[in-house]
């Protein structure tokens, strides 16, 4: 196996792991990809591509090791967090 292939499932699952954080938090899609974005310089359409990825498979096929995986992932999610801009959740009054 290629390093570039290895690499590409790194980021891919880092990827991956970050939209699952942040989207059960209420994060918008499109915030979340702006926020990969700063950090992967991809298009919507290949951010739609990683998400729909089948990686965990890849991952048990190529018998990468997990402990490395997870290592990379807390890497990458760190810095797209120093990246990311702040959200603010706006409540709608209950007088609409």
């Amino acid at each position: 196996m290629s390093k570039s292939v290895e690499n590409k499932i790194k980021q891919v699952y880092a990827i991956q792991e970050y939209y699952i954080h942040k989207s059960t938090l209420g994060l918008p899609r499109i915030r979340i990809y702006d926020n990969v974005a700063r950090l992967f310089p991809i298009s919507i359409s290949t951010f739609d591509r990683y998400l729909a990825r089948n990686v965990r498979k890849e991952i048990s096929d190529l018998r990468l090791d997990i402990n490395e995986l997870n290592k990379y992932k807390d890497d990458v999610i760190k810095a797209i967090q120093e990246l990311e801009e702040p959200f603010i959740f706006y409540k709608r009054s209950e007088n609409y």
